[in-house]
């Protein structure tokens, strides 16, 4: 028999588990009672998984996250505790790409060029409705050998942020966007939907008081955003880019696949349809109409009371669109 810790919001866990599996809930923080009966951890980015965490579930031999990045989880914590990890990349990038055509499609009537800075599943859904929507894309992603310069980026009527949040290294991001870049960038309209702390913020404000419109759905201390940059963004939004129907039945699906809990003899895949990297040569159809008016009502809800509260009831009770 395995136990099964899994966060609450995780939707369609049930469905999946083959017998002999158990499954225990928990909301946001498991309880240590809860972590000492576990053998496997499934959680979202509101947990951190790291080695205090670790220490408290001596069970655990498998972590996975429903989501498509892990900058909430310690890998060498879990390689220093025997733990595997497994996550689900790919699985929300039809939604992201929804959302950053549903907010750069009303701009393109006065810009022509966008930079779509990091084009791996994410960055390449948002780059192929881009596309499809008229504008003039100029992909940048150098790890990936993409030929754009920063240069090139720099000198776009806007730009969208697609990245992981890595510190230091040939390609690190954290910072990658400072004042220095903002003086320097022709951009009218930023989309911030990578991870907090690759733009940093303070100089995102003093960019939009100067005439910028900025996009923001990840921010710096999440759930704890700052209010003053929720006011400012013409959208801000709390951490939902990735959140539709479709993501969230393709996480579940896929991250029980790779901790080893998925029951193959029930149920087959989700159509997880093109979640490559880019291509230049695809194309994808419009999000549907309604996306734009669905994040501009959840825009202006948490703006009206821009708080951890309304961050967390918003991710956790706002019926989810669809792709």
């Amino acid at each position: 028999m395995t136990r099964l810790l899994a966060d609450a919001h995780i939707p369609h866990v049930e469905e999946y588990l083959p017998e002999g599996v158990v499954l225990e809930r928990f909301d946001r923080a498991p309880d240590e009672a809860a972590l000492l009966r576990a053998d496997a951890l499934l959680v979202r980015t509101v947990t951190r998984v790291d080695a205090a965490l670790l220490a408290a579930a001596p069970h655990v031999r498998v972590v996975g996250s429903a989501t498509a990045g892990y900058d909430h989880v310690d890998p060498d914590a879990c390689s220093a505790a025997g733990v595997r990890f497994a996550y689900a990349p790919g699985c929300n990038a039809g939604a992201v790409g929804d959302y950053v055509a549903a907010v750069a499609g009303p701009a393109r009537r006065g810009l022509a060029s966008i930079a779509v800075v990091g084009c791996g599943h994410a960055g390449g859904a948002a780059e192929r409705r881009l596309r499809a929507l008229g504008w003039r894309t100029v992909p940048y992603d150098p790890p990936r050998g993409l030929p754009a310069t920063w240069d090139e980026v720099l000198a776009c009527d806007a730009v969208t942020f697609h990245v992981p949040l890595t510190r230091g290294g040939t390609y690190g991001t954290h910072g990658l966007v400072d004042e220095a870049v903002f003086r320097r960038a022709r951009w009218q309209m930023l989309i911030q939907a990578a991870r907090g702390g690759v733009v940093d913020e303070p100089a995102l404000k003093a960019w939009i008081r100067r005439g910028g419109r900025a996009h923001v759905d990840v921010w710096v201390g999440e759930p704890d955003a700052d209010p003053e940059l929720i006011a400012l963004a013409h959208t801000a939004t709390p951490h939902i880019a990735g959140y539709s129907v479709q993501a969230k039945r393709r996480a579940t699906e896929m991250v029980l696949q790779a901790m080893g809990l998925w029951d193959a003899g029930t149920m087959g895949l989700w159509d997880f349809g093109t979640l490559g990297p880019w291509d230049s040569g695809s194309s994808t159809p419009n999000p549907e109409p309604q996306t734009s008016d669905y994040l501009k009502q959840m825009s202006s809800a948490w703006k009206a009371n821009p708080g951890a509260e309304t961050f967390l009831e918003i991710r956790n009770t706002w019926p989810l669109r669809s792709e």
